[in-house]
């Protein structure tokens, strides 16, 4: 199946490498996405503030949302769709975000499933542990200082409760709005 004719779903599973025991999440996102979108998805999913460098690697070439100071992107994330990609089943790509610190991310599609009326996809379904805090030095520091970070994810974090969607967190208040809310940038 190379071609996507309409809007699908992409089910993504995306998880922090050098990092054990593993830290994941489980995301169903539109293929019609952008990459903006998936990263201020990512971003909401693992609780970050977006104050840092970030860069996708996908299919040989470097994608990402601009900060002022930061590299430089030959394409406008705001017009580059998922669907763009033409992502395989178990196809992946890398996730770059904090570059001083070495946070990547293995983003691996699981699925292309079909879209359902009625239903937000910006949805994260499942997940294990909480996110290394920002600034923290990286995986390997994180790793010699993990006891400092319970693993456990907060209730407001959407690994809680997988019904809970994406667009519905505040994360500066720490609680839940309606789903209609617009993802926050």
């Amino acid at each position: 199946m190379d071609e996507e004719p309409g809007v699908g779903i992409y089910r993504l599973h995306v998880w922090l490498r050098q990092i054990s025991p593993m830290i994941w999440r489980r995301l169903l996102v539109r293929s019609d996405s952008t990459i903006t979108d998936l990263h201020y998805i990512l971003r909401i999913a693992f609780g970050w503030s977006d104050e840092h460098l970030n860069r996708f690697h996908i299919h040989g070439q470097d994608y990402g949302v601009y900060h002022d100071g930061g590299i430089g992107f030959s394409t406008d994330p705001v017009h580059v769709q998922l669907r763009d990609f033409r992502f395989r089943v178990n196809e992946r790509f890398l996730y770059e975000y904090d570059l001083n610190d070495g946070s990547e991310h293995q983003v691996r599609v699981e699925a292309r499933l079909g879209l359902e009326e009625k239903r937000i996809f910006r949805c994260c379904i499942g997940g294990k542990r909480r996110a290394p805090p920002e600034d923290c030095g990286g995986p390997h520091a994180f790793m010699t200082r993990r006891e400092e970070v319970p693993l456990a994810v907060d209730d407001w974090r959407t690994v809680a409760n997988p019904a809970l969607c994406l667009n519905a967190l505040c994360p500066a208040e720490h609680k839940r709005l309606p789903c209609s809310t617009p993802l926050s940038r």
